[in-house]
């Protein structure tokens, strides 16, 4: 790109997002939530969330996950700061490499390291080296987003996510257009990793393949009874089957190993929809295991799907599922949608 086509480039941003830069903090509210004395919990807007997590340990304070754009980060560093009453970053987790995790690293870079999983730094450099693109074809969903929210009813749930990816959409473009440097973990595991903080630990746990990035980590403190889950689990659904390819086997080993004492898991929080109970995570696993290892069994015995459909139906297996709290019919949509892909996968 010439020196003038980055020049114009840079000058569309400006009048493409200037007016949404200028609008009051009310429009994308940044606030916080003490889990615990030691646990700080920070989110920047309304109903979907750009968060992160701070945890005051004896040795130094850990940041998971970075946001989505360095000039929302520095004002969540401030936060941490000022709650805590000390500025000794020991270290940054990201829990997977999108930007709207990893973008703010940069404000952490006195940290001792930047954690992740091995196959992160690739990632994080192959989304650097596509940037320009991605920035671009973030335009027009920019666009449809502020159609969506005109569109909805003002002060709706919907107005407000659409107004939260709008506007923080919007500063996440002028940020890696202007103010972005590509800031990479230091240090990274390929199975497990447990980091002793004094009077916490932190166990990191490498989730495998096929639910959501193929990077993405767990992270479990026993101590406060917390499990951060990055984009991998969600409360406002229980299906954890979404490609065709994926390591189930290494799914139920790690959620079997987190929870292998009974209250090990209070609370699980994701990144953009907040908290989750303990139960929560512990329905995905037993769905998990029941669905997985049933129809492993019905593929063995030459069963056809049509009989495997009224085996497994939802009414007949899974209405425990019920105990989440969900929608009884989103729950049957989503078990439709696993069972299929599922066994698509075992067919194989």
């Amino acid at each position: 790109m010439s020196r003038n086509t980055c020049f114009m480039f840079s000058l569309c941003l400006f009048f493409v997002f200037a007016p949404l830069q200028a609008q009051s903090s009310e429009d994308f509210p940044i606030n916080f939530e003490r889990y615990s004395d030691r646990v700080l919990v920070i989110k920047g807007g309304h109903v979907y969330f750009d968060q992160i997590i701070a945890i005051a340990s004896r040795k130094g304070l850990i940041v998971i996950d970075t946001g989505k754009a360095p000039s929302y980060t520095q004002e969540y560093r401030k936060i941490i700061e000022r709650e805590f009453g000390r500025s000794d970053f020991l270290y940054v987790i990201n829990t997977h490499f999108h930007f709207d995790h990893t973008d703010g690293n940069q404000v952490f870079a006195d940290a001792k390291a930047i954690i992740s999983h091995e196959k992160c730094p690739d990632m994080m450099r192959n989304f650097d080296r596509n940037r320009a693109n991605f920035v671009a074809a973030r335009q027009p969903r920019i666009a449809q987003w502020i159609s969506q929210r005109d569109a909805a009813a003002p002060g709706s749930r919907d107005f407000l996510y659409y107004s939260d990816i709008v506007i923080s959409n919007s500063v996440m473009v002028n940020d890696l257009t202007n103010n972005y440097i590509l800031t990479l973990p230091s240090l990274t595991f390929r199975d497990r990793l447990t980091l002793d903080l004094g009077d916490l630990t932190l166990k990191l746990y490498y989730f495998g393949e096929g639910l959501h990035t193929g990077d993405d980590i767990l992270i479990h403190c026993p101590e406060e009874k917390l499990l951060f889950t990055g984009d991998l689990f969600y409360k406002e659904t229980l299906r954890c089957i979404y490609q065709p390819e994926f390591d189930a086997d290494r799914w139920i080993d790690v959620l079997d190993e987190i929870l292998a004492e009974e209250g090990s898991v209070d609370f699980a929080y994701d990144t953009h929809n907040g908290r989750m109970s303990g139960e929560h995570i512990a329905l995905v696993r037993d769905y998990l295991v029941d669905l997985y290892e049933g129809l492993k069994a019905a593929k063995a015995g030459g069963l056809e799907f049509a009989e495997v459909e009224k085996m497994f139906a939802y009414d007949l297996k899974f209405t425990y599922l019920e105990r989440s709290g969900l929608d009884p019919q989103q729950l049957r949509q989503d078990h439709a949608e696993s069972l299929k892909i599922l066994w698509t996968k075992l067919s194989k």
